[in-house]
């Protein structure tokens, strides 16, 4: 069992950490210098997992840089950790509370490190992501030109479709490439 942890709480902004059972708290910017100034905190804590939410994308950067840096890391589903605090008692939210209940909620169900994607698995995820994307643009679009009244909307918002129809192939393309070589 993993007995020093790092809960942090990830924001756009910034890094809430709080280190348990050492007690140590600190706030770093979300950005490669506060991510780097959280790696020189966790390693004077004589941190071993880092964990954090999985926050749809806002913590990619700080994992990926924590684990270049030789600190595990692990990513934990925001509701588990949610219900967790509540049957806890702790209802309210701050992110100084939510990073201590992240380490608590790690020591609790004893978190095990979760290694980064591939290089090629992190691509395949951005292109996979990048195509819904370009999917729900496609389908407002066409939504858009079923209720436009007059022809040159109509001719733009078609100029707009076969535009995205292009880029949807294209990432299609490129997203069977990478499946055909694993």
């Amino acid at each position: 069992m993993i007995s020093i942890v790092c809960g942090v709480d990830v924001s756009k902004a910034k890094l809430d950490a709080a280190v348990l059972p050492v007690g140590s708290r600190g706030s770093f910017a979300n950005d490669p210098e506060g991510i780097a100034a959280l790696a020189a905190f966790c390693l004077e804590a004589g941190v071993e997992l880092v964990v954090m939410e999985a926050t749809g994308g806002l913590e990619r950067q700080a994992y990926l840089a924590l684990w270049e840096r030789n600190l595990a890391c692990a990513l934990v589903n925001p509701r588990s950790v949610r219900r967790f605090a509540e049957a806890m008692g702790v209802l309210e939210k701050t992110d100084a509370i939510d990073a201590d209940v992240i380490a608590r909620f790690a020591h609790a169900i004893d978190v095990k490190p979760s290694p980064p994607p591939s290089p090629t698995q992190q691509r395949l995820s951005a292109l996979v992501a990048r195509l819904r994307q370009v999917t729900d643009d496609l389908v407002a679009q066409k939504q858009r030109r079923a209720a436009a009244r007059d022809d040159e909307t109509r001719q733009s918002l078609d100029e707009a479709i076969a535009f995205f129809v292009r880029q949807s192939k294209k990432l299609e393309g490129e997203i069977a490439g990478f499946v055909a070589n694993f």
